[in-house]
């Protein structure tokens, strides 16, 4: 059935596009399988995903070359961008969201000479392409007990706080940024509130990651920019973008997952801020 079903679908593509819609090495079935620049294979236990060797090899000899001679097309970056689009997706915990915005950018912009921002990006990229990258899902796992973080922060004087609630324990932590923590924002006219409570989250997270790991985590905020910027994992502010591609990093590594619910009330619908679950 499965045969039979992959042939009638391409077989319809074509009948609809034309025959050339459909390149013949594109029809592939089987196990593992390569999906849009990703390998796939199955297995008695779970699902495991990585990006293909050949198309690995590929996009970093494109950027060692960009770095090289220190320019990089529109056209070339409109198509790096869209071929990496797979390390935005939830299977892979969205960890390339961010730095992907400094290539997209880059597509649209008036130069194709390589920005300091650009650099940054497709220099992260390489060595995480060069690591390996292997995401590997089961398909049973043991749920346990969600675990809370509690960030706030405040501008005058500035200051950074965490709360944990984890398995009937509490704990706290706070920290006073010095001037090189906020310099690294750019000024603003909302005393870095919105920093500040970014600062907040990566304070927590960085303070008991050993704690957090492997478990469901509940992040709460009460600072719209702060919940937006860290449930989309990117934003356009090039300073909170680099503080939220830290915490994405983080919760890859310590193999968490991010989303927001939301809750009716009074016929409105409210976030319930920021909710991370672990992999």
């Amino acid at each position: 059935m499965y045969f039979s079903m992959h042939s009638l679908s391409f077989r319809l593509v074509r009948a609809c596009l034309g025959p050339s819609s459909i390149a013949e090495r594109k029809l592939e079935v089987g196990n593992p399988l390569v999906v849009l620049g990703v390998r796939i294979s199955l297995d008695s236990q779970g699902a495991m995903f990585a990006p293909s060797e050949d198309k690995r090899q590929k996009w970093v000899a494109r950027m060692r070359g960009a770095l090289a001679h220190g320019r990089l097309q529109h056209g070339e970056a409109s198509k790096l961008a869209g071929a990496l689009q797979w390390a935005t997706q939830r299977i892979f915990r969205r960890m390339g969201r961010a730095v992907l915005r400094s290539i997209m950018a880059h597509a649209h912009g008036r130069s194709s000479a390589i920005t300091a921002q650009l650099e940054l990006s497709l220099e992260w990229w390489i060595e995480v392409l060069e690591r390996g990258i292997i995401e590997r899902r089961e398909w049973q796992r043991e749920r346990l007990r969600p675990v809370h973080l509690f960030c706030d922060a405040r501008s005058t004087p500035p200051r950074v706080a965490a709360i944990l609630f984890r398995d009937g324990q509490r704990r706290f932590c706070d920290m006073q940024p010095d001037e090189k923590q906020l310099g690294f924002f750019k000024k603003r006219g909302d005393n870095q509130i919105m920093s500040l409570e970014l600062l907040s989250i990566a304070l927590g997270v960085s303070t008991w990651a050993g704690l957090l790991e492997g478990r469901d985590l509940v992040i709460w905020s009460d600072n719209r920019g702060a919940e937006a910027a860290t449930r989309r994992g990117s934003t356009k502010q090039f300073d909170h973008n680099c503080l939220v591609h830290a915490l994405w990093k983080r919760f890859a590594e310590l193999r968490v997952e991010v989303g927001v619910p939301s809750v009716v009330c009074d016929g409105q619908i409210f976030p319930l801020y920021c909710i991370a679950r672990s992999g």
